[in-house]
């Protein structure tokens, strides 16, 4: 978190389903916990369309959203990039949630392991269907 604020400043990365039905709401229903500083997606199309329903801000690419002052990142984009996408943002200094899977490789999943040690940043790996 900032050290001026409380509040946890978001950026997604990923405009599908399950951010649209499950994290947006959510985190924009705890506004004194969390604002969302932004959104990428790589559609054009959904990334309008969230700025328009939600509100939020986006931008074309995950480096214009890592500009924005943040203090963590929800990762919702295929399962493939969970881990790349992970280190990138812990060498940004961000913390991290990701949905599951973080990765299918073990040796993806030290890779996050020692990015998350450098970077001392919290990873966290979640389970939206909490209640399926």
């Amino acid at each position: 978190m900032t050290s001026t604020s409380t509040r946890i400043n978001v950026g997604i990365i990923g405009g599908g389903l399950i951010t649209q039905v499950e994290h947006l709401p959510n985190l924009l229903q705890l506004p004194a916990l969390f604002s969302v500083a932004g959104l990428t997606d790589p559609s054009k199309t959904v990334r309008d369309h969230i700025e328009k329903r939600w509100g939020v801000k986006s931008f074309e690419s995950v480096d214009a959203l890592f500009g924005q002052k943040l203090d963590a990142v929800l990762i919702a984009t295929p399962d493939a990039y969970h881990a790349d996408l992970a280190i990138a943002a812990m060498y940004k200094g961000l913390h991290v949630f990701s949905e599951k899977p973080l990765c299918f490789d073990p040796a993806d999943a030290d890779r996050v392991i020692a990015a998350r040690d450098r970077a001392k940043r919290v990873m966290q790996v979640g389970y939206m269907k909490r209640f399926d």
